[in-house]
């Protein structure tokens, strides 16, 4: 069993995350100012500290993210990381004690242990890594289209959401990793569809070829993503032919795997708002209280996020491929109500913290607009005063 007893003070947790705060703040400085870069890894870093060290006094966790850690546990006393990587035994012996090809985030857990340590702490020191990696790839994405300030505040909006913060500094889930592979999965294809880029294209089969080995049907909703995308941007019938076809081979492959007796269209609906909305403040359990301040958060944002994603979509090519991916994903979440969690939204909070910044941005914008015409007009009215004195 792994030892939950770890959420106190120790000069090892501290000294993590000293180099957590040097190690984020030296992969932020790539995009965002001295300033910003700073302040988004004090508060990543702090968040962890407090919150393992004991001093926030609180400690939630859950059955799979012990499981996790205790399966990684366990492999790397009979493996070593290169091993399981490469043998076909330590495949197998992935498989098995994963119970299902899902065996990513096993091995992601094993990676963790190996850099930080047999603590518990471990796969989400690296989770807040990779996030601050996420947070580079997500300002690479705006800045396609948008300004350099707009594109930096925006990406320190992401990286400091409510639900990217808790979930990638204080829980072991794969969200994180989930979040990092879609960026990813996202930027690569807006330029391949920018330049017809051929490394782009490996990179993107890469990408789908390990989200199958973290979540199998991710390539099934990005292939009908993308078709949709080539009918809006470019109607190329053959682009769009040649795309069926792959996505067809794909559905062959994932529908025996599908239980249909979990779906749900007719609540397609209520599905999608409470995909949005989950979990409400009022019924909150306790061991989701870390979601008490994102949960009313989200239910204010939620309106300016229907807003700010339409924005977001007119906006740019940019915008439509960010936009069409969340709905069509949103599609499947809203008819499978055992996915409607807000573990799985995780995964898109990227793309919600978009369109919820530019509403923000939008209203402030507007603000703007009528204080300099008020501006200008009261210059005016004392210019004309004047004349007449």
């Amino acid at each position: 069993m792994v030892d939950l007893s770890v959420r106190t003070f120790s000069f090892e947790l501290l000294l993590l995350s000293l180099t957590l705060l040097l190690l984020i703040f030296a992969i932020l400085r790539y995009t965002l100012s001295f300033k910003q870069a700073c302040t988004v890894a004090l508060i990543k870093c702090a968040l962890f500290f407090l919150y393992f060290s004991g001093l926030l006094g609180a400690s939630w966790t859950h059955s799979d993210d012990i499981t996790y850690l205790e399966h990684a546990f366990e492999l790397s006393e009979s493996y070593s990381l290169s091993e399981l990587t490469f043998s076909l035994d330590g495949y197998i012996s992935m498989m098995a004690i994963s119970g299902g090809r899902h065996i990513l985030y096993t091995w992601w857990n094993v990676l963790a242990t190996e850099v930080f340590g047999h603590v518990y702490y471990a796969p989400i020191a690296l989770n807040i890594l990779v996030s601050a990696l996420s947070g580079v790839i997500f300002f690479k994405i705006v800045r396609l289209e948008a300004s350099l300030k707009y594109s930096q505040w925006c990406t320190v909006f992401f990286l400091t959401h409510l639900d990217m913060l808790t979930w990638s500094s204080l829980i072991n889930v794969k969200g994180t990793l989930v979040v990092f592979l879609t960026l990813s999965l996202l930027y690569q294809t807006i330029v391949f569809f920018r330049g017809k880029n051929f490394t782009s294209l490996i990179l993107i089969l890469l990408i789908l070829f390990m989200f199958l080995w973290i979540r199998f049907y991710i390539p099934v909703l990005y292939l009908v993503s993308v078709i949709l995308l080539v009918l809006i941007l470019y109607r190329s019938i053959f682009v769009m032919c040649v795309f069926s076809l792959i996505s067809a081979v794909a559905l062959v492959y994932i529908i025996p795997k599908v239980d249909f007796s979990l779906l749900n269209p007719f609540g397609f609906v209520s599905g999608a708002i409470r995909f949005l909305l989950t979990p409400q403040p009022w019924g909150i359990v306790d061991s989701y209280k870390y979601l008490f301040l994102s949960s009313f958060f989200n239910l204010f944002m939620f309106i300016p996020l229907l807003f700010g994603a339409y924005r977001v979509y007119r906006c740019s090519e940019v915008g439509k491929v960010i936009v069409v991916y969340f709905f069509v994903c949103l599609g499947l979440y809203s008819i499978l109500p055992e996915l409607q969690g807000p573990r799985h939204r995780y995964q898109f909070i990227p793309l919600i913290a978009l369109a919820q910044f530019h509403f923000l941005f939008c209203v402030c914008k507007h603000a703007m607009k009528k204080i300099e015409k008020r501006a200008a007009r009261n210059i005016n009215d004392d210019g004309d005063a004047s004349c007449v004195v």
